[in-house]
Order: structure tokens, then C-alpha cells, then sequence
């Protein structure tokens, strides 16, 4: 692999397309036409990823810190090499200038590690409960709208069943291949569902919300269609639960970024979010 004839190429990219930046997945696809990077085919952007993560491309960087998603600039960045002339002054594009990241006492989403428990924790989420406990008894459930997520905790991936718990809600099958199961599957990441509860038009609260998933996976024939091959994974019950109430924040708004961020950092979606 050329880095330095990779590096080249994006810049080009990046110059013809009037961007500031591009990210993994958009310059891989554009790598792999041009027959300088296979991309992955299970995980777009894969094989830069990992060039990133080497720091063979020093000029690239995560924009919350460590665990957020890659951002590639122009590689000239900030020296003065590829300049425009004005009044007679030396000026940069500021399209190509790296911009600087500000910390905020608040922590966001784009720094949100998926594959950490206490950095879930960090970011409002609480619970951690099993499926089967939460089942027996949900009173601890927020009744206010808001998001949740389903946990996986082994390092090894799971046991899958041909026939799943989960109910035929209009007499529709909510089971797919064990082959497609595993393609979903992401490596490396504990949050393998992420899902809303109320907003603007539903007054469903997390409480309401979370006891329908529920019934679904134990055979019941009721309305919570998304999320549904967690229910074809072995000993589903022992899956952990947890959740975060939002006060003002749109719940479809909160999950979008959520699954977006995911989607930035593992080139696909959480095993059990079929769409964005």
C-alpha cells in the first residue's frame, strides 16, 4: 500500500469536491475505484480505518477524542504551501485549514464509547439490568420519554437460533437467516440495539415503551417490530437493558446521532438496527 499516493489522492478529492474534510467510508469507496485500497465489504471504510489508526495518515484525527469518528483533511492543513494570492498576502483556503476542537464540560455523543459500560454511564445512561429481570418486574423503568439501548457483554459472539422468542405481530415472521445474523453482527461493540420512546407524535414513554419490546420477545403478538433478531440470539434474557429519560431533546433526534455515530466509527449499524 502507497500512503503517500493515498494521501495525494484524497487531497485531489477533496479539492475537486470544494469539502474541507472527508471521513473512512467516503474516501475508501473513492479509494477502491481507483484501484489503490480495497474496501471491506462487511465494513466500509475498514481498511483506512486501520491505516488511521496506525497514524500512517498523521494529518487525520477524531473529532471528540479517542473512540470518535475520523476526520481526513486536506494534508496541507495549516502550512502555508498550497496558498492563493490576495492584495499581495499570503492566504490559506480556509477550506483546508484543520479546525480546532473545543472540550466541553458536557459530553456528547461523538465521544460515546459503544463498547464501554462505564462510558454509557458517563453520558446519562442508566439501568444495566437483564432483560429477565426487567421482565419480572419494571417498575425501575423511567415513565418519561427518552432512548435505550440492549447490551451485550461477552468478548465472543453469541449462539444464534433459526427460530427466535419474538412474536408473529400480524402474522408476519419476525425471524431471519442465521447467515444474515451473523453478517449483522459488529465486533467489538457491547451495544448491539439502540431504540426511542416517545416525542413529538407519541406520548409512548420508556416505561410503555420498553414493556412492549419485552412482550414481543416472549411470543407476544404486539407492535415493537424493530429490534427483533435480538430475539434470535441464545439466552436473549440475560441481554442488559438500560436507558436514558430526555426532558427536552427529541427522542428520534437523540437516536439518529446515535446510530450515525456508531455507524461512523464501525462502518454499519448496531446488529439489531435494520435502518437508520
Amino acid at each position: 500500500m502507497n500512503i503517500q499516493l493515498i494521501i495525494q489522492k484524497i487531497d485531489e478529492f477533496l479539492e475537486k469536491s470544494g469539502k474541507s474534510s472527508t471521513n473512512p467510508v467516503e474516501a475508501n469507496e473513492m479509494l477502491a475505484r481507483a484501484g489503490l485500497l480495497k474496501d471491506s465489504d462487511l465494513r466500509p471504510g475498514l481498511p483506512l480505518r486501520n491505516s488511521l489508526r496506525t497514524g500512517q495518515i498523521q494529518h487525520a484525527y477524531q473529532s471528540g477524542g479517542k473512540g470518535s469518528s475520523w476526520v481526513i483533511p486536506h494534508s496541507i492543513g495549516k502550512k502555508k504551501v498550497f496558498l492563493l494570492q490576495k492584495g499581495g498576502k499570503e492566504v490559506i483556503p480556509i477550506s483546508l485549514i484543520k479546525p480546532e476542537v473545543k472540550q466541553s464540560s458536557k459530553p456528547s455523543f461523538i465521544d460515546i464509547d459503544f463498547n464501554n459500560i462505564e462510558s454509557l454511564k458517563k453520558h446519562g445512561f442508566t439501568g444495566f439490568q437483564s432483560i429477565e429481570s426487567v421482565y419480572l418486574n419494571s417498575s425501575s423503568i423511567p415513565k418519561r420519554m427518552g432512548i435505550y439501548m440492549v447490551i451485550y457483554l461477552p468478548e465472543k459472539e453469541p449462539g444464534f437460533l433459526p427460530n427466535g422468542t419474538g412474536g408473529n405481530f400480524k402474522k408476519k415472521d419476525p425471524n431471519i437467516p442465521i447467515k444474515e445474523l451473523q453478517e449483522n453482527w459488529v465486533l467489538k461493540a457491547k451495544v448491539i440495539y439502540i431504540g426511542k420512546a416517545g416525542g413529538k407524535e407519541s406520548s409512548a414513554t420508556l416505561y410503555s415503551r420498553i414493556e412492549q419490546y419485552l412482550d414481543f420477545g416472549h411470543g407476544k403478538p404486539v407492535g415493537h417490530w424493530g429490534g427483533r433478531l435480538i430475539w434470535q440470539i441464545e439466552n436473549s434474557g440475560r441481554l442488559l437493558l438500560c436507558w436514558k429519560p430526555l426532558t427536552s431533546s427529541e427522542p428520534r433526534e437523540e437516536e439518529l446521532k446515535l446510530i450515525q455515530h456508531f455507524n461512523s466509527i464501525y462502518g454499519k449499524r448496531p446488529y439489531a438496527n435494520l435502518k437508520d
